[in-house]
């Protein structure tokens, strides 16, 4: 066992005592940043920006790393380097610890507007609620509903995030200079590379995916359900037509709209075929 996995289980121990109670988190990350490991990496990080070696850590992007993610909880560490200029919305609760070597200010916003994460609308604005200054390596707990935060320092700073569930499937991006909502995009590898399987199979044509694809279709995400009727689409036409039927009744207004128009088009079609 390397010394990340070891830091890792102290850490997993002590969450597992401690979900029902979000601030107790800063005891767990405090022993995880206070770890032999991620003291020389963030230090190569200040010193060189984000490193090509990465260990056993799993990259998601040039500035967060995905430290270690599971059903419960999710742990990032991130490098700020300038002001971000989309800004994304948050539904979980978490704490972040803050390393910077000048003052962090941190400021808390408030979705203004109709907010339900699986239904994008565009242009609701943000409403600043809170901010404060954050001092050298310091806590700021994080809570969902509906917030979003920015940071701004006048160098570049770090952020170890841990929060009890891993980040939203589905965010909102907010433009930082209008305060308003951009578009939404999805942010959960897993759920992703549901949609890019289903694709994949409709494109191969298997059959043998039907059933994968059918139980894909009551996926609480809309969009692996609406690629997983799409896939059927290619595979198995009354499967699709049937589950088409079934979605002009999905909780979720894209898809009702999307499939209402489907099956509109499909009983043109059949309707011309048969003329």
């Amino acid at each position: 066992m390397n010394e990340l996995d070891r830091a890792l289980d102290a850490m997993r121990d002590a969450i597992a005592s401690h979900r029902d109670a979000p601030e107790r988190l800063i005891e767990p990350l405090d022993r995880f940043h206070d770890s032999g490991y991620l003291q020389r990496r963030i230090a190569r990080m200040l010193d060189r920006g984000v490193d090509s070696t990465r260990e056993s850590v799993r990259d998601i992007g040039e500035n967060n790393i995905r430290l270690d993610s599971r059903p419960e909880y999710s742990l990032h560490l991130e490098i700020w380097r300038a002001p971000k200029p989309l800004l994304h919305s948050t539904a979980v609760d978490s704490v972040l610890r803050v390393i910077s070597p000048t003052p962090v200010l941190q400021r808390v916003y408030r979705i203004d507007g109709p907010f339900d994460p699986e239904v994008f609308v565009a242009d609701v604005p943000l409403r600043l609620e809170s901010e404060r200054r954050i001092d050298g390596i310091a806590h700021a707990q994080r809570k969902g509903e509906g917030r979003v935060y920015d940071y701004v320092s006048e160098s570049p700073f770090l952020t170890l995030e841990l929060s009890l569930r891993p980040a939203d499937p589905y965010l909102w991006f907010f433009d930082r200079e209008r305060l308003r909502s951009t578009y939404a995009s999805f942010s959960g590898a897993q759920l992703s590379g549901y949609t890019l399987s289903a694709k994949a199979l409709a494109a191969v044509g298997e059959a043998r995916a039907l059933p994968l694809l059918m139980r894909m279709t009551e996926h609480p995400s809309h969009a692996v359900r609406w690629a997983a009727i799409q896939a059927l689409g290619r595979i198995d036409g009354d499967a699709a037509f049937e589950r088409l039927e079934r979605a002009e009744h999905d909780p979720h207004p894209h898809i009702r709209n999307a499939a209402a128009r489907t099956l509109a088009r499909l009983r043109t079609e059949t309707e011309d075929a048969h003329d």
